[in-house]
């Protein structure tokens, strides 16, 4: 049987090859689903060394697992993105030998595009950086110093930048992808590409403490995200809105806006397994446990950790929340040792993969956990 199935003739849906234009794939993923195992399986005979016949990259092979990773990474699917992009990297590097095409590099750009943003996801913010600047310099080689998808990159090094909690550093990189946007004043992408660097940068100023300037632009965002009807900005912007009331201890509001951000994942039928949707679950929780509601912040917390842990059981998010959840059961007068136990044993094996050290005492993995969590909700 041929294994190698024509991979120059394959037709890629919208749903997965939309990407390259620089586009979210959030409506498209019922489409989406009907390639993924194929492409996966595709990959696990490509890395099978002892498999013969080989598969031999092409141009349109490595597309495929660029597209593909980028859209198992928006559906939190992180763990077998990870493992598309091995193949895929690789695949590039050895397309690389036979071919000098630039259409090969912005294709391995965009797969460590993606790969840095995993990182993120997993609290590697120096790799992810590192990445970042790689994609940037592969970039403006390639396509030039003002093209309009170098302003992505500058808005990821912004992001990137401010998970490592180097403020500065992000707000630089902010006013840089600004820049290039508005050199494109005929992009009929423009505004939007404005107003989500206006998003990140709300997020900035709540990080910084400046909860003022950040409510500031909550109302034209949350007026142009409704207008163009985009409801993954719709509940990022709400998980901004209710961290913002929660740093004010307005809990009641906070609440409010984390259960229509949580609407938002939810309402589409598609997304209620997507990491945003956990993250309102464990905001919500947080919300509970401070007003005192014990059983439902340890409800949220159980619902939050179940849903994660079906789409990466290694993602690092778990570890805060079973930090929160073990807060919870402390607080309540029945005996939860076991539990509480096998929590911070779970906490410890995370922090090991995040910070490796000697010392992993309680303490330690307490004080690096509730550092995650100290004020304002991240």
């Amino acid at each position: 049987m041929d294994t190698n199935p024509g991979l120059s003739s394959i037709e890629l849906p919208r749903s997965i090859e939309e990407e390259r234009n620089g586009e979210y794939l959030h409506e498209h993923w019922e489409q989406g689903d009907l390639l993924v195992n194929h492409i996966v399986a595709l990959n696990e005979r490509y890395l099978d060394t002892s498999s013969s016949p080989q598969i031999s990259p092409t141009y349109d092979y490595i597309r495929l697992l660029s597209n593909c990773a980028w859209f198992l990474y928006e559906k939190g699917n992180y763990n077998e993105a990870r493992t598309i992009l091995v193949g895929g990297l690789d695949a590039c590097e050895q397309l690389k030998l036979v071919s000098k095409s630039p259409e090969i590099d912005i294709i391995y750009a965009h797969m460590l595009n993606t790969s840095a943003i995993l990182d993120d996801c997993g609290g590697r913010f120096d790799s992810q950086i590192e990445k970042l600047k790689e994609v940037l310099e592969i970039r403006k080689r390639v396509l030039g110093e003002n093209q309009e998808e170098i302003s992505g990159v500058l808005n990821n090094l912004c992001l990137a930048y401010e998970s490592a909690m180097q403020f500065q550093e992000a707000l630089e990189y902010r006013e840089k992808s600004l820049e290039v946007c508005r050199k494109h004043p005929k992009s009929m992408s423009r505004e939007t590409k404005i107003q989500k660097r206006e998003l990140v940068y709300s997020r900035l100023l709540l990080a910084m403490g400046q909860l003022e300037e950040a409510q500031k632009l909550f109302f034209g965002l949350s007026r142009y995200f409704e207008l163009i009807q985009n409801w993954y900005f719709i509940g990022h912007l709400y998980i901004i809105m209710g961290n913002h009331h929660f740093a004010k201890r307005n809990f009641h509001s906070s609440q409010r806006c984390f259960l229509h951000a949580l609407k938002q994942y939810e309402e589409v039928g598609k997304a209620t397994d997507h990491p945003q949707a956990a993250a309102c679950l464990y905001k919500i929780g947080r919300v509970a446990l401070e007003e005192g509601d014990l059983d439902k912040a340890i409800e949220k917390f159980r619902e939050a950790i179940k849903r994660l842990q079906l789409i990466d059981p290694m993602n690092p998010q778990i570890g805060r929340i079973n930090f929160m959840l073990g807060k919870a059961l402390k607080r309540t007068s029945g005996d939860h040792t076991d539990e509480i136990g096998k929590l911070e044993k779970e906490i410890q094996v995370i922090v090991q993969r995040l910070r490796p050290q000697q010392d992993l005492s309680a303490e330690i993995t307490e004080a690096l956990l509730d550092s995650l969590v100290d004020g304002i909700i991240r």
